[in-house]
């Protein structure tokens, strides 16, 4: 069975959909919750509160961070990885999803960072 999911608490955009027992969360962005903008220039930052997010949203549908089996993640400068990669170690470095990077030249309301991710339990 497919199912949309959305929290009231997040754009559209930033829901999923689930299937059976897989959740599939695309184009997540670092929106503040407070006014649906970036939260700010630095990378670092960003992908934190692309994690913070996505961790509200799984947690809503109850599940976690360790349901994380894929994640793809976008940016626009390779340069940045050593950052990124710091804080993707701390939300999930025990879980060791299959992970994809790419390097793109444009994201959703400027952003430096994107991810997809999937969740299944």
């Amino acid at each position: 069975m497919k199912k949309n999911i959305n929290n009231t608490d997040f754009l559209a955009a930033i829901g999923g959909i689930k299937v059976n027992g897989t959740i599939f969360l695309s184009r997540q962005v670092p929106l503040s919750l407070e006014n649906m903008e970036i939260v700010s220039k630095d990378i670092s930052e960003q992908i934190e509160q692309i994690f913070k997010n996505t961790q509200n949203l799984l947690e809503s549908m109850e599940y976690s961070l360790k349901d994380i089996v894929k994640v793809s993640i976008y940016m626009k400068n390779m340069n940045d990885f050593i950052k990124v990669k710091k804080v993707y170690r701390k939300y999930l470095e025990n879980i060791n999803p299959a992970r994809t990077l790419l390097e793109v030249s444009h994201l959703p309301k400027n952003s430096k960072i994107m991810m997809d991710l999937v969740a299944a339990k």
